[in-house]
């Protein structure tokens, strides 16, 4: 089996995605992969990436990882205000590209990352990795059985940590709306693909977006910074029939999400609403009111493996198990018709 050749941008020696998620996700399956080069912000920071992490090539120069012959695969793991300047520099190098949701800061910013990326002809993966999260294929799976039957409600009550009242000072960027990172557009958006994943197409029915902490405190250095970012999220639709309620605030209070089917109730539970790295507690509760708790046995890590796995596949077998920009753009562009309906 041919290894594929990975590069990425954003390992740091001093954490981040791509250093707890990303680099032990490949080494996971280094029958398949091999990092072979890093980009950080600085020499002096990928040299340090790079002996932390026994990577061979390091520079801070986007150009030079991209021009390589032992670099198939790109994978972009900064913030996303980034996304746009960095993919374009990438792009007529013509390698694949894994870039961390979401692509652009708005939907036609994406669609003009996409557009260029097609015109080169460029495989391409946006990290939606909720879909090949363990826990989530375990619920798709007891979804689809027909002894579950008939889907009857779906109620989910969510948070998102980096938009509670107080703050890390590396998430500042994400409490400004320019910057694209918020509430809806991170673990809103995981948990809507995930749906539409287990459910089909979902018809809105309401919905309503705010900003309702306006005043945040950055816990390291005690400060406090005006928020302009969406902190709560409430949407109401149809999926198969059955009524969805889902509702996401800023803070720290976990996620439950509750299904209820004609014979069976689900019952999931997790340490906050980032259902595409968070590892799912999930019991089944039958007729007779006897709960069955699920081993899907996963770390955080494991929903990057499995997503890696079927990078592979569709990068030698030309499959479509892996999101890409095109369906980026799609579910941003559903997204920001949510946030019309802002409410001060």
């Amino acid at each position: 089996m041919r290894k594929i050749g990975v590069g990425i941008i954003g390992l740091s020696a001093d954490g981040g995605w791509g250093a707890t998620a990303h680099y032990p996700s490949l080494k996971k399956l280094n029958n398949l992969f091999e990092i072979n080069g890093l980009v950080a912000s600085s020499r002096e920071k990928a040299k340090k990436a790079s002996l932390k992490y026994d990577v061979p090539f390091y520079t801070d120069n986007v150009e030079e990882l991209a021009s390589r012959d032992d670099i198939d695969l790109v994978v972009v793991a900064v913030n996303l205000p980034q996304h746009q300047s960095i993919i374009s520099k990438i792009i007529p190098y013509q390698k694949a590209i894994y870039c961390e949701w979401p692509l652009g800061i708005s939907s036609q910013e994406s669609l003009q990352i996409k557009q260029r990326a097609e015109k080169y002809k460029i495989k391409t993966f946006i990290g939606l990795q909720a879909l090949n999260s363990p826990y989530i294929n375990e619920i798709k799976r007891i979804t689809n059985d027909q002894k579950t039957g008939k889907l009857l409600s779906c109620v989910i009550r969510g948070s998102d940590p980096t938009r509670g009242r107080i703050i890390d000072s590396r998430y500042e960027y994400a409490q400004l709306k320019e910057n694209g990172v918020n509430t809806l557009t991170i673990p809103f958006a995981h948990l809507f693909s995930a749906l539409e994943y287990l459910l089909g197409e979902i018809e809105e029915v309401n919905s309503m977006v705010s900003s309702k902490f306006s005043c945040v405190t950055v816990k390291d250095t005690g400060k406090n910074i005006n928020r302009t970012a969406i902190d709560h999220v409430l949407y109401q639709g149809l999926a198969k029939n059955a009524l969805l309620d889902t509702w996401y605030k800023g803070g720290n209070t976990g996620l439950y999400w509750e299904m209820e089917f004609e014979n069976i109730k689900l019952q999931i539970e997790a340490e906050s609403g980032h259902v595409q790295y968070e590892p799912l507690a999930i019991k089944i509760i039958g007729e007779d009111g006897l709960s069955t708790e699920v081993d899907s046995n996963s770390a955080i890590g494991l929903n990057l493996v499995n997503t890696y796995s079927s990078v592979y596949s569709d990068l030698l077998e030309d499959t479509h198990c892996v999101p890409s920009f095109s369906d980026a753009v799609i579910l941003q562009a559903k997204l920001e018709k949510i946030a019309e309906n802002y409410y001060e």
